[in-house]
Order: C-alpha cells, then sequence, then structure tokens
C-alpha cells in the first residue's frame, strides 16, 4: 500500500496516541498520577481476522443504494507500531461491511470500547455524514457518526451492552461515508472485571 508522507506522519501520531493498545493483549497499565491500575480490556475482535462480508450476511445489505460500490483493495489491514489495524479507504470502498467470530464473551451490562481514527474527512457534497457501526445479533452495540468535512481525529465510544455476546458469535463492523476517506478501527475489546 502506498502511504503518502502526510498519512505517514498522522499514523505516528495515531500511534502514539493509541500507546498500549495491543491487539492480543488488551490495555493494563498504572495510572502515573494516582498509581492505580488502570482498566484492563479484553480483545472482542482482533484487527487482522476481518473478512468482507457476503450479501447474505450483512447485516446492511437492504440499506445499501446501488451507487455504492466496494473496491477489495479499499479494505486492509494497516500495520502500526503497537499491532494492526482495519482499515477502510472509501475512495474504494465506500460501504463496507466486515465480520469475524467474537474472540471473547460479554455478558449483559459489560462495556465495550471501540477505538477507531479518520484521516481529515471530505466529500464532494460536503457537509454530509461518515459512520462506523458496531453490530452482534442483529442489535446496533455501537454507532459513531461524523460530521464531514472534519479534521483528523482519534475517537473512543464506550457503551454497556444491552445483550451478551457469545463466544464465536459473529461481530460485524460497518463503513459508510461519501467522498474519498480514511477509516481505520484500531480495536474493538471488552472491559475486564
Amino acid at each position: 500500500m502506498c502511504v503518502s508522507s502526510a498519512h505517514r506522519a498522522w499514523l505516528l501520531v495515531v500511534a502514539a496516541a493509541l500507546g498500549a493498545c495491543d491487539d492480543a493483549a488488551g490495555t493494563d497499565a498504572t495510572d502515573d498520577t494516582t498509581g492505580a491500575s488502570a482498566p484492563t480490556w479484553r480483545p472482542l475482535v482482533s484487527a487482522s481476522a476481518w473478512q468482507l462480508a457476503t450479501p447474505a450476511d450483512d447485516p446492511f445489505a437492504a440499506e445499501r443504494p446501488p451507487t455504492q460500490t466496494c473496491d477489495l483493495a479499499g479494505v486492509t489491514v494497516e500495520a502500526l507500531t503497537d499491532g494492526p489495524a482495519l482499515e477502510v479507504d472509501t475512495g474504494l470502498c465506500d460501504w463496507a461491511t466486515v465480520q469475524q467470530a467474537a474472540l471473547s464473551s460479554a455478558d449483559v451490562g459489560d462495556h465495550i470500547r471501540v477505538r477507531l481514527w479518520h484521516d481529515e474527512l471530505d466529500a464532494p457534497e460536503a457537509p454530509t455524514t461518515g459512520t462506523v457501526f458496531v453490530v452482534v445479533d442483529g442489535e446496533t452495540l455501537v454507532q459513531i457518526d461524523v460530521e464531514i468535512p472534519a479534521a483528523a481525529a482519534l475517537v473512543v465510544e464506550e457503551v454497556e451492552l444491552p445483550i451478551a455476546i457469545e463466544l464465536s458469535t459473529p461481530v460485524y463492523a460497518h463503513v459508510r461515508n461519501h467522498g474519498s476517506n480514511t477509516w481505520s478501527i484500531a480495536e474493538i475489546a471488552v472491559l475486564t472485571d
């Protein structure tokens, strides 16, 4: 994948901001100001295990406008210093749904966290909105809407689960956007007790 120097610089900033995000181990650190242990997160998914959903499996297939396209080259895994992230380039794939089996279970009331970032967002028909969803068992667990145009940003969303998630249950992530932009999903994790 060809990466511009501006994109490379942004990725270094994001990698630093993500800090201890590890695709396999979750975050477990100590708060330097209080000495207390920071929350520990276990991965619900692996950034490197996403597969493009088939139309039969895609929970968003019925909403897909006929003009939306997805070239597989637009959905890649980006290697960062602290682990991989799923990258969706909406210039090549402006409507992407990916899926994989849950790596761990979670109970109703547990907390999940989604960490993603996007480059500067723009669209020919701005203002508009770009959206990232996380769905399990037909239930939208997280919906992140970003108004376009927007500056590059790291987005962290934490929610309480309204449903239980069994090990190996399909987890879906969906990105939709107007314009040529880049979204990267670094983590979907469950807070441990």
